[in-house]
């Protein structure tokens, strides 16, 4: 820890503190003020847990840590503005897919007039419905693309 953030037990303790005040949240919130939402990107990474993290209570809240042949795991999904500056970010076990928090994660995010871009796992009927109904315009490639490639090649093949 750097000298500059003071002692590194204060941190430790004020840490979880912020989180549960919600001051993290505020700070979030006042940053999304000036982010710039006519790009909205979306996407989701796997990221390792540290060893000590699934010492969670066993009656204690859920902590979104998968334990895979890997070791303990998370999922980050997030939403960033056009500048790449983080506007939404949300945790899930690894074994969620990406589609399913697009909605939870865009719903925190005003994407009216903003195009909302994202990979071809993210093409799905309801999140594109999501975003034309909060007059937003999708930027998705369809997955039915590349099975119309295969079919053409095989339509080649004798």
């Amino acid at each position: 820890m750097p000298e500059r953030f003071g002692p590194w037990k204060t941190v430790y303790s004020r840490f979880p503190k912020w989180i549960d005040d919600g001051f993290l949240d505020n700070i979030f919130r006042i940053l999304i003020t000036d982010a710039e939402l006519n790009e909205i990107s979306l996407d989701a990474s796997i990221v390792q847990a540290h060893q000590h993290s699934a010492g969670a209570r066993k009656n204690g809240p859920l902590n979104e840590i998968s334990h895979s042949r890997g070791g303990p795991n998370t999922k980050i999904h997030a939403a960033v503005d056009a500048y790449g500056y983080p506007v939404y970010i949300m945790t899930s076990e690894v074994q969620r897919n990406d589609i399913n928090l697009a909605v939870p994660v865009l719903g925190h995010i005003n994407i009216e007039g903003g195009s909302v871009l994202a990979d071809r796992g993210y093409d799905s009927s309801q999140l594109i419905d999501y975003i034309y109904e909060h007059d937003g315009e999708p930027n998705i490639p369809s997955r039915k693309g590349i099975w119309l490639k295969i079919i053409s090649l095989f339509e080649i093949i004798p």
